[in-house]
This record gives C-alpha cells, structure tokens and sequence, in this order.
C-alpha cells in the first residue's frame, strides 16, 4: 500500500525533529526510512527535496559513523 501524499508530508515534516534527535539511533533509523522511500518512491519524495538535503546534511556532521554514512547514502539517492 502506497502512503498518501498527506501522509509522506507529515513524515517529512515529523524527520526534522526525529534528525536532530540526541539519540543516534532515532536519527539512523530516521534516516534508513528516508532512505527506503527515495528509494522506492523516488517520484513522491522529489518535492520535499529541498527541505530535505539540509537536514540531512547536518547529520554528516555527526559524531557517530553510521549516521554519517547513512545520511550519505541519503543525499546520494536524493540528488541522483
């Protein structure tokens, strides 16, 4: 089942928050869920582009290497 456009908003706009969250694994996951949806979605998440790179940006500033290397993967896939 595809989510709604309403629905991709609202986990848009709910990353921000969960990014910048003090526990690095509620970013991870945060950002493997990106992740997922550029992925299968591309198409979808296409709008929220540029809300989304410096969000993720920022996490490549983080102290723990996989976060790092996932919001990597995450910009990787936005802007390809």
């Amino acid at each position: 089942q595809q989510l709604t456009r309403e629905q991709l908003h609202v986990l848009v706009d709910a990353s921000g928050e969960l990014l910048a969250d003090p526990n690095n694994k509620t970013a991870q996951a945060t950002l493997e869920v990106l992740a997922t949806l550029i992925k299968t979605v591309p198409e979808a998440m296409r709008p929220y582009v540029n809300v989304l790179v410096p969000l993720v940006v920022e996490r490549l500033g983080h102290a723990r290497q996989p976060v790092r290397q996932k919001a990597c993967e995450v910009l990787l896939n936005l802007l390809a």
